[in-house]
């Protein structure tokens, strides 16, 4: 799948997207299976953000040792050929990944962060 035009528009204009279609049942499985070997493979800064209130939440990020798992599953998906399609662009770059299990269902809060780029891969398209 490639980025339209108007989805290019889209995003210098409103600064984010919607692409619906983008997963399918299949493909959101892979994505799972990315996510489930994250948080059963954490890195040593994992933890519960807000533990013991009701906002109370698993997060976990940049793990080094998972990157091959999630670079694996963003080429596997053609993810790299699209994010490249919508920025017009060869160079795709995948920085880390973030995980968030927030129990049921609940939106609450989660701690301030600012995304960073403290592990970068080139992703070759």
């Amino acid at each position: 799948m490639f980025a339209t035009e108007q989805q290019k528009r889209d995003l210098a204009e409103d600064g984010a997207i919607v692409v619906r279609g983008l997963f399918s049942g299949e493909r959101l499985r892979r994505m799972r299976q990315a996510f489930d070997h994250g948080v059963t493979h954490p890195s040593p800064q994992h933890g519960l953000a807000y533990a013991g209130t009701p906002d109370e939440h698993f997060n976990d990020y940049g793990n080094p040792a998972n990157r091959d798992v999630h670079l694996a599953a963003i080429k596997d998906l053609g993810l790299a050929e699209f994010v490249a399609s919508l920025w017009d662009t060869e160079h795709v770059w995948f920085v880390g990944e973030e995980l968030f299990i927030k129990k049921g269902g609940k939106a609450g809060r989660s701690p301030w962060h600012q995304d960073t780029s403290s592990h970068i891969l080139q992703v070759s398209r």
